[in-house]
């Protein structure tokens, strides 16, 4: 008994499920050849028998072998993976549309093996020994989905996030804790299925608002200490002078104020006496002393808000032009003698102010995970450049560029600066202002110190919008305008807002508002 079941691209096959007694057995039994061959076709068929009750008994109880019993039906198979296919009766061939995607092999007359090679779709056509249609079976074969499933959950730590197949593509849906869990899930998908594409089609949990409030606090202090002490003499044709500078010469009758390293343009103790004025010698003294102290406090303090996830940026200043020369109208590389050329100017503007951008991300354990960039630009005027009658400022800049991690309220001081310089100058006479105690006469002495000290602090805040009809503060909550009166015979600007103010402007009351009077 013999079988001509084919599959499409391999040699076509008996099938040997069932098998004849060779001959020469039979010659040999002699007179008990008969009973030989009954035997042999009585275990043959028993053998027989017994795969055509399991395969039966696997197909009903739907067991490993998945039970075909529609003529159309449609199955899966993951990619580098088997199934197996049972029939409710004996078939002949199976032909495959698309051998590249997966391979077919009968293992019995009524059960088929499958196993996927390539992502893709195609169909099987099975036939019984009468060529005649008996089922046809939509096959796809598609990722493992169920292997990526499990990698995306270990390493976002969500379980919301559903992997599937469909067209040969990784289909992503579901809801991401974040943005962070769903693009770590997307690059997972992406570097376990390379073969397939994947598309992203999760949503990510309702959004959450970040406020980011940031203090940058500067304080320059700045002290000096001046001592000067100058002679100027004069006698007859003759005139000196130690410091400085030299000696005043339009005083008739040689007294008065004699310009030196500590000059009353910038001293605020001047001392000056005429020591000696005696047979035409003329000897003043000038003593200048001054002490100076200076203390700059600068505060800023931006907040934004923004959706997890998107970068805000918030900008509180402005713009200036700044001259940039880009090249000259020359015919030439190299500019030589009597070549007139006019340089081509372009205006190249720079931000000035209080700026910050920064994108936040809330995290599913709760940290927010902070992208900031703060920076305050001022425009320096006493470091400006003059060209050809343009004056161009410089900007004095303090910014920072860092990621941080924190919780909602928790603070951060995320750049901080102690800058200090100190300076000591001595103006003396040679030699002269080397002397112990005497020298001092004959020299000056300045001392400059300055000292910086500036730090950033961030705190993020989780915050939700007011309800409607809810009044936020303002600037203007304090205080009102001021009118005629106020501003022509008091001077006042604006004038504070009064207890009496706010009831007679019906406290915030929606409707009528006051007094009923008789009531019952």
């Amino acid at each position: 008994m013999t079988d001509d079941r084919r599959v499409s691209g391999q040699q076509e096959k008996p099938f040997r499920g069932l098998t004849r007694a060779p001959s020469r057995r039979i010659a040999r039994s002699g007179s008990r050849g008969w009973a030989g061959i009954f035997k042999a076709a009585g275990a043959t068929a028993a053998a027989a028998g017994l795969l055509w009750t399991i395969s039966s008994a696997l197909a009903e109880k739907g067991g490993p072998c998945h039970s075909i019993k529609q003529q159309v039906s449609a199955i899966k198979v993951t990619l580098y993976k088997s199934r197996t296919l049972c029939f409710s009766g004996p078939f002949s061939t199976a032909v495959i549309g698309a051998p590249e995607i997966a391979d077919v092999l009968p293992i019995t007359e009524s059960m088929l093996y499958v196993q996927g090679k390539k992502v893709g779709a195609t169909n099987i056509s099975v036939f019984d020994q009468q060529r005649h249609l008996v089922s046809v079976i939509d096959l796809e074969v598609a990722p493992d989905t169920t292997s990526l499933q499990n990698k995306i959950t270990a390493s976002t730590g969500g379980r919301d996030i559903n992997v599937t197949s469909a067209n040969g593509e990784v289909v992503l849906s579901g809801e991401a804790t974040d943005a962070v869990a769903a693009a770590r899930a997307v690059e997972v998908a992406k570097g376990l299925s390379q073969d397939a594409p994947v598309i992203d089609a999760m949503k990510v949990a309702p959004s959450q608002q970040v406020m980011l409030k940031v203090r940058i606090l500067e304080v320059d202090r700045n002290a000096g200490r001046d001592l000067g002490i100058n002679w100027f003499g004069t006698s007859h044709n003759v005139s000196f002078a130690t410091g400085l500078g030299a000696a005043q010469t339009t005083a008739a009758n040689n007294s008065g104020v004699f310009p030196g390293s500590g000059s009353t343009e910038s001293s605020f103790g001047v001392l000056l006496a005429n020591v000696v004025n005696t047979h035409g010698v003329s000897i003043n003294l000038l003593l200048s002393a001054l002490e100076e102290k200076g203390l700059v406090r600068s505060l800023a303090e931006p907040d934004l808000v923004a959706l997890s996830g998107e970068k805000a940026t918030f900008l509180a200043g402005g713009e200036i032009p700044i001259p940039v020369v880009e090249g000259t109208n020359a015919t030439n590389g190299t500019l030589g003698v009597g070549v007139n050329y006019t340089p081509n100017v372009s205006i190249e503007w720079k931000q000035y102010g209080v700026g910050l951008d920064f994108t936040p991300t809330v995290l599913n354990n709760g940290i927010i995970n902070l992208q900031l960039n703060p920076s305050v630009t001022e425009v320096n005027t006493a470091n400006s450049l003059n060209i050809n009658g343009t004056t161009v400022p410089s900007l004095t800049e303090r910014k920072a560029h860092t990621a941080v991690e924190l919780r909602d309220g928790q603070s951060f001081a995320i750049a901080g600066l102690l800058q200090a310089q100190s300076s000591d100058t001595i103006n003396q006479l040679p030699w002269v202002g080397n002397l112990p105690i005497l020298g001092a006469l004959f020299r000056s002495t300045d001392f400059q110190k300055n000292q910086t000290d500036l730090v950033i602090i961030v705190s993020p805040h989780l915050v939700r919008p007011v309800r409607p009809g809810q009044h936020l503060a303002t600037p203007f909550d304090s205080s009102l305008q001021a009118n005629d009166i106020d501003l022509f015979l008091m001077g006042d600007t604006e004038r504070q807002k009064r207890y009496t103010d706010y009831v007679t402007s019906g406290g915030g009351l929606q409707g009528p508002y006051g007094h009923i009077l008789g009531a019952q």
